[in-house]
C-alpha cells in the first residue's frame, strides 16, 4: 500500500499526530463515523493508524486486520496495535457478539456449556440454551392449548390475541350459536380498515 511514499506526504501526516502521557498518539485531523483518523492518500481516504503502522513496522499481513490493544480508535502509535483475524478483532471487542462470545451463562442463569446447548447451533458458533428453549416451548404450547378448542372442550377460552372470550366480550353467531368471536378483536379489525385512531 505504502510502497512510494515521499518525505513530504510522511511530514503532513505526522504533524497531525498528538503524543498523550498514556502512550497514545493521539491523531487530530479528520475522524470517521466510528472514531478512527483519516487521511488522504494518493486522492484516496485512508485510516491513519494503517498508514502509520505500516510506516513504523511494515506491511499488514494479507487477510489481518490492526486491533487497538489500548481501545482508543483515534490512537495511531504501532505499538499499541496488533495485526488479528478480523474474527479474533470482533471478539476482542465490545459490540454484542463479543459480549455474548464472553458470557458464561444464559440470561436465566444456566451455565453455557456444550451439554446445554444444542449441537446444530454449536457447530455453528452459537449457544443456543436447552433449558430455556424447553420452558419457552412449554408456555407457547400451553398459550396454544388455551386459545384452542380440545377434545373435551369443544369451546375456546381465549381468542387468539389472548382475549379472555366470555361475558361482553363474545360475540356468538351462526345458524345454531356455535360461531364464538371476541369483541374487541373485531372492533379492532374494523377501526384498522377504517384507519380510525
Amino acid at each position: 500500500m505504502l510502497s512510494i511514499i515521499t518525505q513530504d506526504t510522511q511530514n503532513r501526516f505526522w504533524n497531525k499526530v498528538t503524543k498523550k502521557e498514556n502512550g497514545c498518539w493521539i491523531w487530530i485531523a479528520a475522524i470517521n463515523n466510528h472514531g478512527y483518523g483519516v487521511f488522504r492518500l494518493n486522492h484516496k481516504n485512508m485510516l491513519a493508524h494503517r498508514i502509520a503502522y505500516e510506516l513504523i513496522k511494515g506491511k499488514i499481513p494479507d487477510g489481518l486486520t490492526l486491533d487497538h490493544l489500548c481501545k482508543n480508535p483515534p490512537c495511531v502509535n504501532p505499538d499499541h496495535l496488533e495485526s488479528v483475524t478480523l474474527k479474533e478483532n470482533i471478539l476482542r471487542g465490545e459490540s454484542v457478539s463479543a459480549k455474548k462470545a464472553q458470557q458464561t451463562h444464559c440470561k436465566h442463569d444456566h451455565l453455557l456449556i456444550q451439554e446445554n446447548c444444542y449441537p446444530k447451533a454449536w457447530a455453528k458458533g452459537m449457544r443456543v440454551c436447552k433449558i430455556c428453549s424447553r420452558i419457552t416451548s412449554a408456555e407457547r404450547l400451553k398459550k396454544y392449548r388455551l386459545t384452542q378448542p380440545s377434545r373435551h372442550n369443544k369451546t375456546k377460552i381465549y381468542c387468539k390475541r389472548g382475549h379472555l372470550l366470555s361475558g361482553n366480550n363474545l360475540l356468538k353467531h351462526g345458524l345454531e350459536q356455535n360461531i364464538r368471536r371476541c369483541k374487541i378483536c373485531k372492533r379492532l379489525a374494523y377501526h384498522n380498515r377504517k384507519g380510525v385512531k
